[in-house]
């Protein structure tokens, strides 16, 4: 008989994102400002750190254990990073 996943001592559930309309109604509750660090544990995809620097300038740290998440988070930060490169005329390391 095949195993399933609730066999399985490792399996931490399923891995879904929370959805954008969420993050911004948390971050708007939570009062997050520019001087706020904002955490998040199982930061999946990095988008409450991405909305939180975008719209309040909050700094983020996130942590994820799922290795594809991870490239996901890096690759949507840099992204941001970019962005607000690009619309502040900074000239520095190319994105």
């Amino acid at each position: 008989m095949a195993s399933s996943f609730k066999d399985d001592p490792d399996y931490l559930g399923p891995i879904s994102a929370t959805p954008q309309k969420m993050v911004e109604t948390m971050l708007s509750m939570a009062g997050v400002t520019s001087t706020d660090v904002v955490f998040d544990l199982g930061c999946n995809d990095a988008r409450v750190l991405v909305t939180a620097a975008s719209t309040a300038g909050a700094r983020g740290v996130g942590v994820e254990i799922d290795e594809a998440a991870v490239n996901k988070a890096r690759a949507k930060v840099r992204l941001h990073i970019c962005i607000r490169r690009r619309r502040s005329s900074f000239r520095g390391r190319r994105c």
